[in-house]
């Protein structure tokens, strides 16, 4: 998007997440694709309180005549640190102000401004949640989570089950209650969120 990077926030007057797409959709090879896995993105980022994904944490790769969106990278989750229900992301979801605010009205804004249909939106985020709690069992079982010698990985696993999907309405998440009682975050590595695509 050529911006600097004091404006990579869209709170500095950097891209939205709608911008996010429509540049996709602009730039890509494989649009229809791309756009859906920039949507996993932006989701997984307000599910585990990615607070940091800003815009220059998307990329393009370029190989001759063809353009792809990039492999996700620069992951990282503000819960073992604070409960998320009143973080702001880098990028909004929506017009939602916080992690907790964003709800379906949220996710059908973002789907509308970025050229998307609402139904299918909701419908990659209810998947992302469902898909969310055996992401972080697999990590949680993997064995150089089980050489930490810690039991965070496997509570982190049982409360991450109790995010089921969107919540009706907008407002509060359903998932915001189980965020809250948090405790230290497990880091789930992009080969992890790979064996779920």
């Amino acid at each position: 998007m050529r911006l600097p990077s004091t404006r990579k926030h869209e709170s500095d007057g950097g891209p939205t997440a709608a911008d996010l797409v429509q540049g996709v959709r602009r730039e890509s090879s494989a649009r229809e694709d791309d756009i859906a896995r920039s949507t996993d993105a932006l989701a997984w980022n307000w599910l585990a309180a990615g607070t940091d994904g800003h815009a220059k944490n998307y990329s393009l790769l370029l190989q001759d005549t063809t353009v792809r969106l990039a492999p996700w990278y620069d992951l990282n989750s503000l819960l073992p640190y604070r409960a998320p229900g009143r973080l702001a992301l880098a990028m909004r979801i929506g017009d939602a102000p916080t992690i907790g605010a964003t709800g379906r009205s949220a996710w059908a804004t973002f789907a509308q401004r970025s050229g998307q249909s609402p139904e299918q939106v909701l419908a990659r985020v209810e998947r992302m949640l469902e898909l969310a709690p055996e992401a972080f069992r697999r990590a949680a079982t993997d064995p150089l989570t089980a050489d930490l010698g810690s039991d965070l990985p496997e509570r982190l696993a049982e409360q991450s089950s109790s995010m089921t999907r969107v919540p009706a309405g907008h407002g509060v998440c359903r998932h915001r209650a189980a965020l809250e009682n948090r405790t230290p975050d497990l880091l789930i590595t992009s080969e992890t969120l790979y064996r779920l695509s």
